[in-house]
Formats: C-alpha cells, sequence, structure tokens
C-alpha cells in the first residue's frame, strides 16, 4: 500500500498537540451564529475512472449523516488571534517556516520559488503563517474579519477542542 502524501502543505507528523488550556463547559467562546441542518442519506464519492481513490473520493457509496449545527462563517483571524492569545499556541506552519501562497497574491518582484507539482501558481512562501498570510511583507492588522489561513488539520483540532466545538467530518 502506498502512503498517502497531501500536495499542497508542509506537512507536521508529530501527534496532535493539546499543551494548552482548555475552557471547561464552554458551548463557544464567541458569540454562535449556527445554523442546524438536518441530517439524511446521500451518495458521497463517485466511480468515475478519473477519481481519485486513494484519496477517498471512491468508490461511491450511500451515507447517513445525523443532524447536526455548524457555524455558518470560517473562523477569523481575530478569533484565532484570541485562542492563540489565551494558549501560547503555535501553528504548524510558524513551526514548520513556510507555507504555499497563491502565487498572485504575491509581489511581482517575489523570488522564484518552488511550487506545487501539479499546480505551480502554488509557491512556497517562508515566514508564510496565518499572521502573515502572503509571508513576511503582509500582516492581518486590517483583516481581523477575515478566515484565518495557513491552519492545518491539527491547528483546526486544537483550536476546536479549545472553543468546545468539533470539526466537521467529510461527510457533514
Amino acid at each position: 500500500m502506498t502512503e498517502n502524501k497531501p500536495c499542497c502543505a508542509p506537512q507536521n507528523t508529530t501527534e496532535l498537540r493539546n499543551d494548552f488550556s482548555v475552557k471547561e463547559n464552554v458551548q463557544n467562546n464567541f458569540e454562535s451564529d449556527s445554523v442546524s441542518l438536518q441530517g439524511g442519506r446521500f451518495l458521497m464519492g463517485t466511480d468515475n475512472p478519473l477519481g481519485y481513490t486513494e484519496d477517498g473520493e471512491g468508490p461511491q457509496r450511500e451515507i447517513e449523516v445525523s443532524s447536526f449545527a455548524i457555524d455558518r462563517f470560517a473562523v477569523t483571524n481575530g478569533k484565532f488571534a484570541t485562542f492563540i492569545d489565551e494558549t501560547g499556541y503555535e501553528t504548524e506552519a510558524e513551526l514548520i517556516g513556510w507555507s504555499f501562497v497563491f502565487g498572485g497574491l504575491l509581489p511581482d518582484d517575489f523570488e522564484d520559488t518552488r511550487g506545487v507539482q501539479a499546480a505551480p501558481w502554488w509557491r512556497q512562501v517562508f515566514e508564510a503563517n496565518w499572521r502573515s498570510p502572503e509571508g513576511p511583507h503582509s500582516v492581518i492588522d486590517d483583516r481581523l474579519d477575515h478566515p484565518v489561513v495557513h491552519v492545518s488539520w491539527n491547528d483546526a483540532m486544537a483550536y476546536a477542542q479549545w472553543s468546545g466545538a468539533r470539526l466537521p467530518t467529510e461527510a457533514e
């Protein structure tokens, strides 16, 4: 069996870190703007030969999802900053030292760096992380209400645990 390697982000293979204080008895640390979605059955995946079965896209199968609530909007830079300030958490992009950035967001004179093999418009940018989304020449000061970026699954899990929430499943 071949190992699945994600294509588009630096990877940290360490276990999920939870060395920070988890708020107790917290439904959500922020005013929630969530919606309730009714569960049901649906077809998930594909049988198309162009589907990427190694990534779980196939085969097509019937899935049942229970009713659940989900936030209406993505986590913002401002909310994520509160999490960081209260816990001292460091994201994987901060620890690894780089992340991929869409080339169209980079300055015209940006140095030539490696790109993703099948998507060369995604460029490796050292010091790109949630605080500096396009690298060290950028900041989020005027983007506190924008969705946080450069957050790995482990980072999102840590945030969800801290906020008393959970991440949606793939089927959800």
